[in-house]
């Protein structure tokens, strides 16, 4: 009776293992679409500055007084954004790769939970995500291992 006990008690576990791994990852696809919305809406914004680059420049040039200074404010906002933007892809690739280790060991662990033999934790030579013994691609970067 114990071995039907410890079926029972394995699959609860890996029923827990999944669901907190799905969570994982929902919340990681709401924080991260959320700043590509905001990284796209600041790419529309450098788009429209140089939209207003090219009118400013033409009607400067049309008056016959045209300068680069007419334009210096506009580059420096464009530089301040695409700042802005940089910040914004370093907290996605941040948070993905958080997220990423984070799942990545509840696979790892789930894995074990179901007999697969883990290797050692940095079993990736890729990205050292922690892989299982048979398993023919990491679950981190999708490296083939064998």
């Amino acid at each position: 009776m114990p071995l039907f006990g410890d079926k029972v008690s394995n699959v609860m576990n890996e029923m827990k293992l999944n669901k907190e791994i799905s969570d994982l990852e929902s919340k990681k696809q709401a924080l991260t679409r959320s700043l590509l919305n905001e990284v796209g809406s600041l790419k529309a914004v450098i788009q429209n500055k140089y939209t207003e680059i090219g009118y400013m420049a033409y009607t400067a040039n049309e008056a016959g007084n045209f300068t680069t200074e007419v334009l210096t404010d506009k580059f420096a906002e464009i530089n301040a954004t695409m700042a802005t933007i940089a910040e914004k892809e370093a907290k996605i690739n941040e948070i993905c790769g958080r997220y990423d280790e984070e799942i990545s060991l509840l696979r790892n662990l789930n894995s074990s939970s179901q007999g697969g033999n883990v290797a050692s934790v940095g079993g990736c030579p890729k990205c050292n995500t922690p892989v299982a013994v048979d398993d023919m691609f990491c679950q981190g970067c999708g490296n083939k291992l064998t």
